[in-house]
């Protein structure tokens, strides 16, 4: 399952081969956005081809958006956290300049 973060793929499936060759059940998982859970991927349960009801180019789309999202979200934060830091730091070689800070001769 690291694979599909490593080799940047949203989705990937195993597809079980009877013994007449025909399809069998198809075992598939996808990657998940961030949450709370801390889990990276979500494993489906196996069913016949024929009978997963899923619009997959839908499904990509929606999962895509939501990496987006969380990824926005993220930048956003870093950016906020980023911007207080500077200022702090900013301040801090300020009063560092200044001699706003005692030494042991001052004190």
């Amino acid at each position: 399952m690291t694979d599909l973060s490593h080799l940047r793929l949203d989705l990937i499936g195993a597809l079980d081969v009877r013994e007449d060759g025909s399809p069998g059940l198809l075992h598939w998982a996808h990657l998940v956005p961030e949450n709370p859970a801390g889990d990276y991927w979500l494993f489906m349960k196996p069913e016949e081809p024929h009978q997963i009801k899923i619009n997959f180019l839908s499904f990509i789309q929606a999962l895509e958006d939501e990496f987006a999202k969380k990824q926005e979200a993220y930048n956003t934060e870093f950016g906020t956290k980023r911007q207080s830091f500077e200022k702090e730091a900013a301040a801090f070689q300020e009063k560092l300049q200044r001699g706003g800070f005692l030494t042991e001769q001052r004190a």
